[in-house]
């Protein structure tokens, strides 16, 4: 099974108040270092077999026309993943990891956290 990936991110000029907001709770969690957040989207799309330039080029059109809201977001890539992973499950689950294994450092404000994350929208 083939996989291809698109990356969606706002357009520079657009507001990210998601993106805003995790910047905020990071400082407030007392983690340091990061200059801002830019929040955007992921989508894997699975096809049978081996990815084709046809594959790549419907999947740049389905994103033009119904993944991406051209207004407001810029289509960053459309690619083929080489990687053996299948489907979100993995990346899920070692999200899921690092967001509990960072909540535990931070003790009581674990709950926050993970508000946080699961407020921003993201969708692995």
């Amino acid at each position: 099974m083939g996989r291809i990936v698109v990356e969606i991110m706002p357009k520079d000029e657009i507001l990210d108040p998601q993106g805003k907001a995790i910047s905020n709770a990071l400082k407030r969690l007392g983690i340091q270092g990061f200059v801002d957040v830019c929040q955007g989207k992921l989508f894997e799309l699975f096809v049978d077999g081996a990815v084709t330039s046809d594959h790549l080029a419907k999947a740049r059109q389905a994103t033009e026309k119904l993944l991406a809201n051209t207004v407001i977001e810029k289509v960053v890539n459309v690619y083929e993943a080489t990687d053996q992973r299948n489907g979100s499950d993995k990346l899920n689950s070692s999200i899921n990891q690092s967001t509990r294994r960072i909540a535990s450092d931070f003790g009581s404000h674990e709950d926050d956290l993970v508000k946080i994350i699961g407020a921003s929208g993201a969708s692995y």
